[in-house]
């Protein structure tokens, strides 16, 4: 897959398919599971972001939620090919993200500054109390649940969960990965009450340095077009901005119903 086309922000596993509907299913490109929190939502998301989800494959999902009584289908991060599909179908976009890349030079790396403070392994037991932070950070509708966060974990090669606590409690955590020589920065929150205390600083310039030892020649990121904190701390890391755009958006079919 071109590094451009990766999609950074890993989502959950795909579900094992309804052995009735194991027969006929015609793709392999996506998959449907719950959205976080909210099983009453579908989130369409590829399976194989080096593959364009077709139309086709928008047909039968969005059908298959529709068997399954869900209320909407909603597209995990989705790369203009496979939006287009879903624009196409009737999906109406929800959100936009802005996709970003730096290469790693081992010492410019190492000369970042950064906050003092110490990061520490996240451990498997703390991902439900990083769920609650999550939830915190982005809101209800984007936050990411235990399950959610497990799967970001061992969705690339090689992982780092490091988050940063006060007393016992947790006020901040990445996840970041590795797949060949590009790494990923996979999700990063902070608890709002302790932001601008440069802590994102601190697990972002922590997770390229791993980076950099692991011999990454570069590193990606998404976030919301609308988060300019976010825009302007990986700016001043040294992202740049592609020009690809990725985009989130939900098809309605409470509303499809209803009109029947």
């Amino acid at each position: 897959m071109d590094t451009s086309d990766r999609l950074l922000v890993a989502d959950a596993p795909a579900r094992e398919p309804r052995p009735e509907r194991a027969a006929r299913s015609r793709t392999e490109r996506a998959a449907l599971v719950d959205w976080p929190f909210d099983p009453s939502v579908a989130m369409l998301q590829p399976t194989d972001h080096t593959r364009r989800v077709m139309p086709s494959d928008i047909e039968e999902l969005v059908e298959r939620a529709d068997e399954e009584g869900r209320r909407a289908v909603r597209t995990s991060a989705l790369f203009p090919g496979s939006a287009d599909s879903a624009l196409r179908f009737g999906f109406t976009p929800i959100d936009e993200l802005v996709l970003m890349r730096r290469p790693l030079e081992h010492a410019a790396i190492a000369a970042l500054p950064t906050a003092s403070g110490r990061t520490r392994r996240l451990t498997q037991r703390q991902l439900n109390e990083a769920a609650r932070l999550d939830v915190a950070a982005f809101g209800p509708l984007w936050g990411h649940d235990q399950s959610t966060l497990s799967s970001t974990r061992s969705a690339t090669a090689s992982a780092r969960a490091r988050g940063i606590t006060t007393g016992r409690r947790l006020i901040g955590f990445a996840i970041s990965g590795r797949t060949g020589r590009s790494g990923y920065l996979q999700r990063l929150a902070i608890d709002p009450a302790h932001r601008r205390r440069g802590l994102a600083r601190l697990l972002a310039t922590d997770a390229m340095r791993w980076m950099a030892r692991s011999h990454c020649v570069d590193v990606w990121v998404n976030t919301s077009v609308n988060n300019t904190a976010a825009l302007h701390l990986y700016e001043s890391l040294g992202f740049e901005q592609r020009s690809e755009r990725l985009i989130v958006a939900e098809f309605d079919l409470a509303a499809i119903r209803g009109s029947k």
